[in-house]
């Protein structure tokens, strides 16, 4: 069921683009379906490469200022009037790493959970793709079967029923795609006059 979902969703972002390939370049309906996918990939590829150097280089930085944030703390806590000292911090260490290794086998249990939640991921990506092409490429004629395997009388209302569902689907996710759009405009830009580390990254995913 959900890549049939992801499918519809995918289809009315990418069906307006192959419909003027047809209109405009006379492609044919699987041409035009293709190229929009392959488009769509594309440009999320090329996005992904391009944001890519800013977010490994960041990373390191963030990693740093976690490390020092660390050090700050242990001395803060060794200068304060705390009775803390430096045998119990490193006490505190040793007792969470302890306490990592002894879950070594809860980690690697979740760690195989994860590797197959990226198979099924992989597995929904690649159908969400393939129901995606015959969308796009003959949605056109589901309507005109539904109205034949209805009947004269129910055919009617139910293509009726499924091109109102249609049109507010795809009016649904192209304004929330508009929204978003703003949204990481505004915010990207607010995350750059803060000084916020990954604020592009960020600005991408929102």
């Amino acid at each position: 069921v959900l890549p049939v979902l992801l499918a519809l969703i995918l289809t009315t972002v990418l069906l307006p683009p192959a419909q003027w390939m047809e209109r405009r370049w006379r492609f044919p309906a699987s041409l035009a379906a293709l190229i929009s996918i392959v488009g769509a990939l594309a440009v999320i590829g090329l996005v992904g490469w391009y944001i890519a150097p800013s977010i490994s280089s960041e990373v390191n930085e963030i990693a740093d200022s976690a490390s020092e944030g660390l050090a700050q703390i242990e001395e803060w806590v060794q200068d304060s009037n705390l009775d803390i000292t430096q045998a119990q911090v490193d006490s505190l260490v040793d007792t969470a790493q302890d306490r990592l290794q002894s879950s070594a086998s809860a980690i690697a249990s979740g760690v195989l959970v994860g590797v197959s939640a990226v198979s099924s991921a992989l597995i929904t990506l690649v159908l969400t793709l393939v129901l995606s092409f015959f969308m796009i490429k003959d949605g056109r004629r589901f309507l005109p079967w539904v109205r034949d395997l209805s009947g004269p009388e129910a055919g009617g209302h139910l293509t009726e029923v499924g091109s109102r569902t249609w049109f507010t689907l795809a009016n649904f996710i192209r304004t929330q795609a508009l929204v978003g759009l703003i949204d990481a405009v505004l915010i990207g830009l607010g995350l750059v006059f803060v000084g916020v580390p990954l604020a592009l990254p960020l600005a991408v995913l929102t």
